[in-house]
């Protein structure tokens, strides 16, 4: 079998993203468990008036469209 070996660039990039892939999942873990109630992430609600069930909307007739024909 070949024995292979990383390269100076392959060492490089291992270390770089696993380096990063650790301040991440430290920084993640860090931010839920240090959570209390009073800084917790929260949304923001938007209200756009009063809430009514159905109303009725004006009564539009329907026009027929003219549509142009091809003669034979």
């Amino acid at each position: 079998m070949n024995n292979s070996k990383f390269t100076k660039d392959d060492s490089f990039a291992l270390t770089v993203t696993l380096s990063v892939s650790i301040v991440l999942v430290l920084f993640s873990l860090w931010y839920t468990l240090d959570m209390n109630q009073n800084f917790r992430p929260s949304f923001i609600e938007v209200e756009f008036g009063e809430f009514r069930t159905g109303t009725l909307a004006e009564f539009s007739e329907v026009k027929e469209e003219k549509v142009a024909t091809r003669p034979n």
